[in-house]
């Protein structure tokens, strides 16, 4: 058999026995590489047929890139205004936290003041929880006998009748009268007025922890 013309119309010879040039009958032929567009300088840039996407020309329009990304231009950027629980300033909020129903504060001190409100309701209490002020309050001894060895502090009104965790709710107690006073043998207005004799927080200085040691209340 004698060379012939390829049937594709180029006006080239085939090989012996063939009858396209090889690639001019569409088989075996490179496939046309795909187009991007950099998300960066907005440049058409070409990827191989097998790489469907692309956001970056190179690596260093993806740095430049996400560099801009801060703050409100960052497009996951989704924050919104809230007051502050305690001054009422405006702060942005994740929505989480507003799903979350957490408390917002503008700054550690709002923050802080809020904790105070919430457990002591006393201006000059530093402690983080309202058993910690009512023990100190009381000198961490019992306000029926003065025993100091052991003690627990007592909520005047229980919980289960909506009792609170503010100090004026609470006073420290001994094994003995805690035990009289679940047993109903101490009146809530008795407790009520010997927690009430102590004054701690206006007669004595209120002294705070410092990070890794412990604090030392003295009268």
């Amino acid at each position: 058999m004698d060379n012939a013309f390829c049937e594709c119309g180029c006006g080239s010879i085939a090989n012996i026995g063939k009858r396209f040039i090889s690639g001019h009958n569409n088989k075996g032929r490179r496939k046309a590489p795909n187009i991007h567009s950099c998300q960066n300088c907005k440049k058409e840039f070409e990827t191989r047929p097998y790489i469907k996407s692309r956001t970056y020309c190179s690596t260093d329009c993806r740095d430049q890139f996400r560099r801009k990304q801060t703050g409100a231009s960052h497009p996951l950027y989704n924050r919104a205004n809230h007051p502050c629980e305690i001054c009422g300033k405006m702060v942005l909020v994740t929505p989480s936290m507003l799903k979350s129903r957490r408390k917002c504060f503008c700054s550690a001190a709002c923050s802080k003041e809020s904790h105070r409100r919430a457990v002591t309701g006393i201006p000059k209490a530093m402690n983080r929880t309202g058993k910690n002020a009512a023990r100190v309050r009381d000198g961490g001894k019992c306000v029926m006998c003065g025993f100091s060895v052991v003690t627990a502090v007592h909520h005047i009104v229980s919980k289960k009748t909506g009792g609170t965790n503010e100090i004026t709710n609470l006073v420290t107690l001994c094994p003995n009268h805690h035990y009289m006073a679940h047993a109903g043998l101490l009146d809530e207005s008795q407790l009520t007025e010997k927690a009430g004799e102590f004054s701690f927080y206006e007669d004595r200085p209120v002294l705070t922890a410092r990070k890794g040691k412990k604090v030392n209340f003295r009268g």
